[in-house]
Formats: structure tokens, C-alpha cells, sequence
């Protein structure tokens, strides 16, 4: 089901597609748009349905955690044991992990921007 990352509630397909791009929209905008919406109707991901076999979660990535340094490699430890060894989907080796995450949760390093990188005004809508 398509539900907001910061409530839990039911949303939009058109909404969800939001959540999904953290650089674009602001927690604030992200938090309005839900609450504009109302009461929604359950949604099934059109990714869930179209690509998937048996679509169900088996299990959930905390934002937060992930980039918290007291939890932030167990998390991300926790979610890759979900999907290492699932078909078409290639991770690190577990030995490098903990760097990778330390490099560019920490230390910033990369080449894309991440959350760090947002002012918290959303896009520009010029």
C-alpha cells in the first residue's frame, strides 16, 4: 500500500512518486501535502504490481537510523540481509560496508548530492 513515510496514512500514487524523491521536496511540503489530501482510498504501488511477484515487505529502512552514527551500519547491515542474494540485485561485500556508509554518511564524500545538500525549501519552481 502507498503510505507516507512521515505519518504512516494512506496516500496518493502522485503523492508517493514525492516521497520517493527526498532531494526535490522538504519534509515541510512533503508533511502539507498529506494533510491536504485527506482521507485516501488504499493504494497498491504501480512498481508492486507491475514488476513484482508476491509483493510484500519484508522489511522497513529507517531513514534516521540509517544515517545516525550509533546505528547507521547496523541498519544498513539489517536491511541489506533483506535483499543480498535476491535475483538482479547486487550489493557490496559486507567487509566494505561499514566503510562505504562511514565515507558517505560521515565523511560526506560521493558524487551526488544528498539530504545534507537540501536547504529545506523544496525545488525551485522557477
Amino acid at each position: 500500500l502507498c503510505r507516507d513515510i512521515f505519518t504512516n496514512d494512506l496516500t496518493t500514487p502522485e503523492h508517493f512518486e514525492r516521497l520517493t524523491q527526498p532531494i526535490m521536496y522538504a519534509q515541510a511540503e512533503l508533511l502539507a501535502a498529506q494533510e491536504f489530501l485527506g482521507s485516501v482510498p488504499p493504494t497498491i504501488d504501480e512498481h508492486c504490481k507491475n514488476d513484482m511477484e508476491n509483493c510484500k515487505p519484508v522489511a522497513i529502512a529507517s531513514f534516521e537510523k540509517i544515517v545516525d552514527p550509533e546505528t547507521g551500519p547496523q541498519e544498513v547491515d539489517r536491511f541489506v540481509s533483506a535483499i543480498e542474494g535476491k535475483v538482479g540485485l547486487n550489493v557490496i561485500e559486507e567487509e566494505a560496508r561499514e566503510c562505504v556508509w562511514r565515507e558517505l554518511i560521515i565523511n560526506g564524500k560521493g558524487n551526488t548530492n544528498t539530504y545534507r545538500d537540501r536547504d529545506g525549501n523544496g525545488p525551485d519552481e522557477t
